[in-house]
Parts: C-alpha cells; structure tokens; sequence
C-alpha cells in the first residue's frame, strides 16, 4: 500500500456517473441557495413594508383622535361653530376609511411576508438534501459503493421535491 487514496479513472463508468451527478447536485445546490436568499430578501422587505403601514395606521388613528377631541372640545365650549364640527367629522371618516385600506395592505403584507419565510425555511431543507447527496456521493465514490451512490440519488430527489413543494405551496 502506497499510502495514496484511489486515483480517478476516466475510463471507469461509475466514476464518470458519479462524477456528473455530483456536478448536477451542485447546480441544484445553488440554485436552492439562490431561491433561498431571494425569499429571505422578500421576507424581510415585505415585514419593513407591512411595519411601515402600521406606522401609517398609527398615524391616521392619532390624527381621528385629535379631531375627536377637537369636536368635543368645541361641543363643550359652546361655541356652536358647526362648520369647524363638520369639517372635523368628516376628516375623522375620512382617515378611518383610509385606516381600513391600511389596515387590508398592512394585513396582506404580512401574510405575504409569512409566505416567503415559510418557503425560506422550506427550500433550506431542500438544501441540506442537496449537500448530503453531494457528500453521500462523494464517499460512495471513494468506496466505489452503488448503495451511497443510490443513497445519494435517493437525497437529491427527496431535494427536488422538498423544493418544488416549496414553490408550489401558496
């Protein structure tokens, strides 16, 4: 024994098959990690948006107050200026219908948002499918073992499917 592990052999047809499959899961690797970074980024800007609009909601909610107040406080004056009454009135249901639109944009953001962290999640698993068919093929082709080989075959379809459920689920 020479102390050197086994060398490639071009001519060998496992070798070969191993070898491509290897490239394959590679691709798919990558593209998975790609798919992966793109929900987080979608994630993550559609939570900002949704905070954003509740920000807005917040703000519309705080001026129909301050109209409120001001209409009770023109009420207890007695000043009977109906016209400053009026007009607070219908700015206090003008920014409650434009809070409902908020509301429903905030609300669909959201859910949006839980869309994409849940694909996230779902195709990092389709990745950890990947890196074992990969390391799993790796070793069976350091043991010339069509039983990792198969294994490894077996993980990267577990991958695809994990994958493509990810993209297809909502």
């Amino acid at each position: 024994m020479s102390g050197h592990g086994a060398h490639a052999d071009p001519s060998n047809p496992f070798q070969k098959r191993v070898a491509i499959t290897m490239a394959i899961y590679a691709v798919g690797l990558a593209f998975t990690n790609a798919a992966v970074n793109s929900s987080r980024s979608k994630s993550l800007l559609d939570a900002n948006d949704a905070a954003s609009k509740w920000a807005y909601y917040q703000a519309k909610g705080t001026k129909a107050m301050l109209r409120r107040l001001e209409v009770s406080l023109l009420d207890r004056l007695a000043t009977g200026d109906a016209k400053k009454v009026e007009g607070a009135e219908e700015e206090i249901a003008k920014y409650e219908a434009e809070k409902a639109e908020i509301q429903a944009e905030a609300r669909k953001l959201e859910a949006e948002q839980e869309m994409f962290e849940h694909r996230e999640h779902r195709m990092e698993y389709g990745a950890i499918g990947f890196e074992l068919a990969i390391v799993l093929a790796g070793v069976a082709l350091l043991q010339a073992s069509k039983m990792l080989y198969g294994a490894s075959v077996a993980s990267a379809i577990a991958a695809v499917g994990i994958v493509v459920s990810a993209f297809l689920a909502h």
